[in-house]
């Protein structure tokens, strides 16, 4: 097989599972030894997966029965008890559930989206960012009935023109040179747009394809109008990286990525 993929069989009864007691037979049989396959615990330590997952359970824990996609939204950003005290270049481990890459090998990577589904006999509404830096971003509506918001060409491994993705790197990259004086702000004006997403789309849900569409477009665009007012913002600041490595970490990906940011 391709790099990567193991294969393994399962049982079956000529053209397939004779019953569903096969199929769970079948799954029973390989999640016995799944772990044993895939796991990389030493990968798993190097990205503090354990301590993350813990994190996370935690916090859904303390909202069970009345989970919101608020909640949701706020556990995806979440900086550990105390994040006033939350230094992204500092500590090896990437240890908060919200990812930011810092100047270590174990976290040369970070969020580059995030992804909530919120399901109910009403139907489903996924909401996305799109973007990289999940509490610098605004979370966004899809419908499988509805159309695709713009978004631009498709993102690429360098600097793409024209791709949603790319245009928020210009205020992520620049946000986390100063990321505790400038996330408040940027912070407060995306919640108000997700506020007002997260309240219109309940009755969204049961309506017709041609509203779902007309939604989740103007949510995308309010969304990028918002993230260009803050780029254009930022870009009149004086960009500069105060943590050595860390600067020197953002130097090499922006140069790697051809991206044009300075």
């Amino acid at each position: 097989p391709p790099r990567g993929l193991l294969q393994f069989g399962v049982p079956q009864n000529g053209a397939g599972f004779h019953e569903i007691g096969d199929l769970a037979l079948a799954i029973a049989q390989c999640a016995e030894h799944f772990r044993a396959m895939f796991a990389d615990e030493a990968r798993e330590d190097e990205v503090a997966a354990l301590k993350r997952e813990c994190r996370a359970l935690e916090l859904l824990e303390a909202r069970k029965g009345a989970i919101t996609v608020k909640d949701m939204a706020d556990i995806l950003r979440d900086l550990g008890e105390d994040p006033e005290s939350y230094s992204i270049p500092e500590g090896e481990l990437p240890s908060r559930i919200c990812m930011h890459a810092g100047p270590f090998e174990t976290r040369f990577w970070h969020a580059t989206g995030a992804m909530i589904t919120d399901s109910s006999d009403d139907g489903i509404c996924v909401w996305m960012t799109a973007t990289s830096a999940t509490d610098l971003s605004v979370f966004k509506p899809l419908f499988f009935e509805a159309a695709m918001p713009e978004m631009g060409p498709l993102p690429r491994g360098t600097y793409t023109e024209g791709a949603l993705w790319w245009k928020h790197e210009r205020l992520h990259r620049r946000a986390v040179a100063d990321y505790h004086a400038l996330k408040p702000d940027i912070r407060a004006s995306f919640d108000e747009l997700e506020r007002e997403f997260f309240a219109e789309a309940p009755s969204v849900k049961k309506a017709s394809r041609e509203v779902k569409t007309e939604f989740v477009r103007d949510c995308w665009r309010r969304a990028e109008d918002a993230t260009d007012r803050w780029i254009a913002k930022l870009e009149q600041r004086n960009y500069f990286v105060e943590h050595a490595a860390y600067r020197d970490m953002w130097d090499r990906f922006n140069r790697e990525g051809n991206f044009p940011l300075a």
